[in-house]
Parts: structure tokens; C-alpha cells; sequence
């Protein structure tokens, strides 16, 4: 049975949150495995199917998760996601909030929560297009009720545009 393409985007979430920097394959393991400040990871979904994504993390000394970021969804065509991921404390209410070179800042919802944290999608059309023309992005989200409790933390977007041309390029091939 073909998975969903929701079934994709959960299975390669999974290999980003736990699985070290990697290349897909032989056939992909020429391409950089980091692009700026961002790192490549890939997986195979079966015999001539590879998802891959960007992500960037953020983790403290003891390796804890702070907050990751992945650009996902680059292979099929589709609307590319920004996907963040942070601890499970997070305050659920407060979402998390996407902020790219100062422009309007972007609310969004978590959507699940699995064993290595809570996860929030921006699907919009045009977030690749922002995410490759801007330098920096901030992302925050809250611990607590009260706005104290907030962690925010400034990402650069430095390889972002290379990073996903070099991913689309390498489906087009396959």
C-alpha cells in the first residue's frame, strides 16, 4: 500500500529528529552533507524513493532538544513546510511564532507531540521563496502562561536556497 504523503512527511520527521547527519545513498553521497548552517538528511521510503530535508538544531550542553527546524517537502512538487520541533514543556496554547528578518511575525499551532518533542508546520504558499531571500529567522514559543516564559532563538538561513536546490536537483535525476 503507497504511503500518504502525511505518512512521508512523519517517517522523514522521525529520521531527522533521531538519526545523525547522513547522506541518502551512494548515488547522493557526493552532494555536501551541510549547506551553511544547515545539515541534509535523507532517507530511503523504498527502492526508488528518497525524502530528504534541511534542519537546523539548537541543543544545550547535556544534548538536550532546544528547538529544531526542517524545510521539508522538496522532492514531489509540492508546497514545501518549515517544521519546527521543540521540547515537550512547551506551553501548547502558545504555538510557536516564526518571525524571518523582522517582517510579520507568523503564529502556528503544534500539531502532535511525539516522544522527541512538539512539532509546528508553516505550509504556506511562498515560505521557501522567504526562507531563501532572508538571513535570519526567529523562532519563540512559550514554557508557561505568562510571557516571561518564552524561548526565543535567532536561526540563520544562510544555505537555505543551496540546500534545496541541490535536493530538487538530485530528485529531478532520480
Amino acid at each position: 500500500m503507497p504511503m500518504t504523503r502525511t505518512a512521508k512527511i512523519l517517517a522523514l520527521l522521525a529520521l531527522v529528529l533521531g538519526a545523525p547527519l547522513m547522506a541518502a545513498d551512494s548515488s547522493r553521497a557526493q552532494q555536501p552533507a551541510s549547506f551553511g548552517e544547515w545539515g541534509l538528511a535523507c532517507q530511503a521510503l523504498g527502492p526508488s524513493e528518497t525524502r530528504c530535508a534541511l534542519f537546523q538544531r539548537a541543543v544545550r550542553e547535556n544534548n538536550a532538544l532546544v528547538m529544531e527546524a526542517q524545510v521539508l517537502g522538496l522532492e514531489d512538487g509540492g508546497e514545501p513546510a518549515l517544521a519546527v520541533t521543540t521540547p515537550l514543556s512547551v506551553w501548547l496554547p502558545a504555538g510557536v511564532t516564526i518571525t524571518i528578518d523582522g517582517g510579520t511575525p507568523k503564529r502556528q499551532e503544534f500539531q502532535t507531540c511525539a516522544a522527541r518533542g512538539c512539532i509546528a508546520r508553516l505550509e504556506e504558499p511562498g515560505v521557501l521563496e522567504l526562507l531563501d531571500a532572508g538571513n535570519e529567522m526567529e523562532v519563540s514559543y512559550a514554557t508557561g502562561p505568562d510571557p516571561a516564559q518564552s524561548v526565543t532563538l535567532t536561526l540563520s538561513l544562510i544555505g537555505v536556497g543551496e540546500g534545496v536546490a541541490a535536493i530538487q536537483d538530485a530528485a529531478k535525476k532520480n
